[in-house]
């Protein structure tokens, strides 16, 4: 039932109970006046009998109720887990919000990994008009005697790589040890970066960007 009309009949039923109170003390009133007075055709009232005024007011109160029952309540039937049932306005607005959600565009989250793209190295032997330079390396020789000489660099590494090019550095603490800068071919790297071709304690690692044209501290 809906809420207004169960609210509205809770109403009139408190107003028509409050009237028949009203009505009810004012009849006992009469009789305790008629039987003070005597028994008269007039003022006595038979129990089945109801005043006029009662008799309207009831008139109007059923008429009233009747209008009111003409409009159909909105009744919610239940199924057997007790839930209520969709009402058409109900799935009309789930229709229309699904509707909504399938024309709404789907966003990937899936972060696409960049494709690189794989690099020719040529292959022809033999000399042409055109000239390749090779790949280099370069390597932080450090923690050598600071008595230690380029030359003495160039002759040891002689027996080792083919072409290579040796820088001596400043080092941090000169009167300890001397630091040299190798630049050499990336095919001798793997020969360059063995412990076994090194004195003992000699300290190696790589540049992975040339350094710059003024000497470096190491």
């Amino acid at each position: 039932m809906d809420l207004r009309i169960f609210t509205y009949i809770i109403k009139q039923k408190d107003i028509i109970i409050d009237e028949l109170r009203q009505q009810i003390q004012l009849l006992n009133n009469q009789l305790s006046m008629a039987a003070s007075t005597g028994p008269t055709s007039k003022n006595i009232i038979k129990g089945n009998e109801k005043p006029n005024n009662e008799k309207k007011r009831e008139t109007n109160a059923t008429a009233q109720k009747n209008t009111n029952d003409k409009e159909p309540p909105t009744l919610i039937t239940t199924n057997n887990n007790n839930k209520p049932k969709s009402t058409p306005w109900n799935k009309s607005k789930v229709k229309q919000a699904s509707d909504e959600k399938k024309d709404q565009p789907i966003i990937d989250t899936k972060i696409k990994k960049r494709q690189l793209k794989s690099t020719v190295i040529g292959s022809l032997p033999g000399t042409t008009r055109l000239e390749a330079i090779s790949k280099k390396a370069y390597i932080h020789v450090y923690r050598l005697s600071p008595k230690t000489t380029k030359d003495q660099m160039q002759e040891h590494l002689k027996s080792y790589l083919n072409e290579f090019d040796i820088e001596k550095l400043n080092s941090k603490y000169p009167d300890l040890y001397s630091s040299f800068k190798l630049t050499l071919d990336f095919e001798e790297l793997e020969t360059v970066m063995k412990s076994e071709i090194w004195p003992k304690g000699t300290r190696i690692n790589r540049f992975f960007h040339p350094p710059r044209q003024q000497q470096l501290k190491s």
